[in-house]
């Protein structure tokens, strides 16, 4: 019998899924407007879920750690 995923975790990778399904894939080495790499949609990804994670997996809205974690990686590209 296999083990039901919390609802909260479930709906968040369906949003990363839907997310990078809808999205043109960024590939890392990517240079920005001002010559800094972008991270790649799988970065973003992997980041905003450790992000939600580190919160204790609470309901809402998981465009706030995408958002938080694109802008986390791109200021450590920058330094």
């Amino acid at each position: 019998m296999t083990e039901k995923k919390p609802r909260s975790r479930r709906k968040l990778e369906l949003v990363n899924e839907e997310a990078s399904t809808a999205l043109p894939r960024k590939k890392s080495n990517r240079k920005a407007g001002n010559g800094v790499s972008e991270p790649s949609d799988e970065e973003i990804a992997r980041k905003a879920y450790a992000l939600w994670e580190d919160r204790g997996r609470p309901m809402g809205s998981p465009e706030e750690d995408w958002y938080r974690a694109k802008d986390e990686l791109t200021l450590k590209a920058t330094a």
